[in-house]
């Protein structure tokens, strides 16, 4: 059977980190295949607002760099539910004269921002926010750089925002990293993209080191976006029928680009191209794994557990708290309308495989939950998914593409 083959947009990781090289990198950036989302856009309209001339054109972000240079602004920089966005720009204020105040709708200010502001003030950056979370207020213009400490167990966006900016310092920078660090494949990203613009952090153990050094401009061509494949990809894995997704490299440095292989560990079938990967189904099994390092992939793989026979337990994923919606309890409370069997342990997500059936799905404003449970009404009949706009934080096509899919698998 000829698989249903899908292009997927490029990487809102990679689209974000790019966005804030280009903008202080010397010269002029082209990003093609950039990810036009409601996320990657409130990063580009706040740069716009911080004086860095960025606009899109057809098949391209075009970007002309400051070199680190800027004329004072002053104003208040709103942000949705974008937690990079938030997080990545707090440090790049840093860099901007002027006083800023950055926020966003209510759910992005339930989300931690304290050990970033906290390594902030050690780099001598006038910076507060409300009890750890948004709004952020600072001072910007002056980042004196040196050693500076940051906790990683919430989230590795602070440290990539520390990162990003750090050449940038007058002094350069030293980022150690405390705590038990999450998600740190994105930091590899992080470093990847730096590379393109001509920087990289030299990494030692914890520490990261930053010399003074300025990015420069490029024509890069955004990857694929993982996270976005592993709807798909499991679409083939339960419904048994072939999906191709293109230009997926699972060796990636972004972690959900191993997403493949959990299926293949469930008993998928994988089929590994030149120009990307081919899954159909097999008997799903239950499986343990860590998710630590693979938090966006946690939705879709729930999924699958609950087409699966036996348990499947999704280790040290607490930190899913934290996200656009606490993910963990609202994956839990949906599979169970679904009649299946799941229970957040601690830092840990149980789930029990059975026969699901159909609900009302409330993904609670969270994106990558409506598209994970869209994916199971592929198999499931009366699933409804509520709030179906929320999509667009991170891929607006896809309704569309999902549609063609329901019509090609029947």
């Amino acid at each position: 059977m000829k698989p249903f083959t899908i292009e997927l947009p490029g990487s809102k990781s990679h689209t974000h980190r790019a966005l804030i090289c280009a903008a202080l990198a010397e010269g002029e950036s082209l990003l093609e295949n950039a990810l036009i989302s409601e996320d990657t856009l409130f990063t580009l309209s706040a740069l716009w607002k911080l004086g860095v001339k960025v606009w899109e054109e057809e098949g391209f972000i075009r970007v002309k760099g400051t070199g680190g240079k800027f004329l004072e602004t002053n104003g208040r920089l709103f942000l949705g539910n974008s937690g990079t966005s938030i997080r990545l720009l707090t440090a790049f204020c840093a860099l901007v004269p002027g006083e800023h105040v950055l926020t966003g709708f209510p759910r992005l200010q339930e989300r931690p921002i304290g050990p970033l502001v906290e390594a902030l003030r050690q780099w001598g950056v006038e910076v507060s926010s409300y009890r750890g979370f948004p709004p952020v207020s600072l001072k910007g213009g002056k980042v004196q750089g040196g050693l500076t400490q940051v906790d990683g167990s919430l989230s590795s966006q602070f440290v990539s925002a520390l990162l990003l900016i750090g050449p940038y310092a007058e002094k350069g920078g030293i980022v150690k990293v405390r705590g038990d660090l999450v998600s740190e494949p994105y930091i590899e990203v992080t470093c990847e993209v730096m590379e393109v613009f001509s920087l990289k952090p030299q990494r030692k153990d914890d520490n990261f080191y930053l010399p003074k050094g300025l990015y420069q401009g490029r024509h890069y061509n955004i990857p694929p976006d993982p996270s976005s494949a592993t709807y798909f990809l499991l679409a083939g894995a339960i419904t048994g029928k072939p999906v191709k997704v293109k230009g997926l490299n699972p060796q990636g440095k972004h972690p959900d680009s191993k997403f493949v292989y959990l299926l293949k560990e469930m008993g998928a079938q994988v089929e590994l191209e030149k120009d990307g990967v081919i899954v159909w189904g097999g008997n799903l099994r239950g499986i343990e794994v860590d998710m630590r390092n693979m938090p966006d992939a946690v939705p879709s793989l729930a999924i699958g557990a609950a087409f699966a026979q036996g348990e499947t337990l999704i280790k040290n994923v607490g930190h899913l708290a934290f996200k656009e919606s606490n993910r963990l309890k609202v994956i839990s409370e949906n599979l169970r309308l679904m009649g299946i069997e799941a229970k957040i342990e601690g830092d840990n997500l149980m789930i029990k495989g059975g026969k699901p059936k159909g609900a009302l799905i409330d993904p609670q404003n969270d994106h990558r939950i409506a598209m994970a449970f869209a994916i199971a009404s592929l198999k499931v009949k009366n699933l409804e998914i509520k709030d179906k706009g929320c999509v667009k934080k991170s891929f607006p096509t896809f309704w569309d593409l999902f549609k063609r899919l329901r019509e090609a698998l029947g």
